[in-house]
């Protein structure tokens, strides 16, 4: 899931999403329990890097409308819903502002991460993101 992973001179790992529709004329039951999933508790980054996404659990509706459900619990999932489950993503390690370049456009190209991330946490692509320069440097100078 982009943007998942927190920011970080190494970015976290991206977090799994796995969808079930109900393909049933029924309306279907189902129980939860989701770990990981209070925001206080996601993956904490270190070394300057960025937490990572906590879990959910999201039902989304036949017009598209996500409803967050409780991480424990029983729901119901009407003919055409969706039932989403959203792993967490990790946290990032080290101060995002010296992750490369490379790294950060690569993420970028392969969807790990969206232009707004990138403009928000990674300072050497913050031109590219707002699309003013394809030749953007560094704030600083990088350091090995």
């Amino acid at each position: 899931m982009p943007d998942s992973g927190g920011a970080g001179r190494t970015r976290g790992g991206l977090g799994i999403r796995a969808d079930y529709r109900n393909i049933s004329d029924d309306p279907m039951q189902f129980l939860s329990e989701a770990e990981q999933s209070n925001p206080g508790h996601a993956p904490q980054g270190l070394g300057g890097g960025l937490p990572g996404t906590s879990a959910s659990i999201v039902l989304i509706r036949q017009d598209g409308e996500e409803t967050p459900l409780p991480a424990k619990g029983q729901h119901v999932a009407a003919p055409g819903e969706v039932v989403s489950l959203r792993a967490s993503g990790g946290a990032g390690y080290g101060d995002p502002a010296l992750r490369p370049r490379e790294a950060v456009e690569a993420d970028l190209r392969s969807g790990r991460i969206t232009a707004r991330a990138a403009r928000d946490h990674y300072i050497s692509l913050r031109r590219i993101a707002d699309g003013r320069a394809a030749g953007a440097s560094r704030a600083y100078p990088r350091t090995r």
